[in-house]
C-alpha cells in the first residue's frame, strides 16, 4: 500500500475509534444510540478498551437493551491478551455463544 494512503487509511480509522466526548462507542452518537429500537444485548466492560462506564452509558440509552457480565475475568482478558508469542483472546469469544442464544431465545419468545 502507498504510504499516503495508509496514513490517510489510519486517519480515517482514528476519527471513528479514538474517543470522543460526543461519541460513547466509536462511530456512534448519543442521539444515534437513544434511536436504537431492537432488543439489543451489551456485554458490561471493565477493562482500557472497554471502560464500565461505556457500557453502562450505552445500556441506559438504548431502551430495549440488556446489561449483561462479561464471561470472563479481567484477569482471563489479560492473560489471553498477552499470550506470547500471540494472543489468543479469540478462545475466549467462544464463551459469548451461549449468552447470546439466550438472548436470542429470549427475544424470539417474547415477539410471540
Amino acid at each position: 500500500m502507498d504510504p499516503l494512503e495508509f496514513a490517510r487509511t489510519m486517519r480515517r480509522w482514528a476519527s471513528v475509534y479514538l474517543y470522543r466526548s460526543d461519541m460513547p462507542v466509536g462511530g456512534i452518537t448519543r442521539k444515534e444510540l437513544r434511536s436504537i429500537k431492537a432488543p439489543t444485548l451489551i456485554f458490561q466492560g471493565y477493562n482500557e478498551m472497554h471502560p464500565v462506564e461505556v457500557t453502562t452509558e450505552i445500556h441506559q440509552l438504548i431502551r430495549r437493551s440488556e446489561l449483561v457480565e462479561s464471561p470472563w475475568t479481567i484477569e482471563e482478558w489479560r492473560q489471553h491478551l498477552y499470550a506470547v508469542p500471540h494472543s489468543t483472546v479469540g478462545v475466549l469469544f467462544l464463551r459469548l455463544a451461549d449468552p447470546i442464544l439466550g438472548f436470542i431465545q429470549k427475544c424470539e419468545r417474547a415477539s410471540k
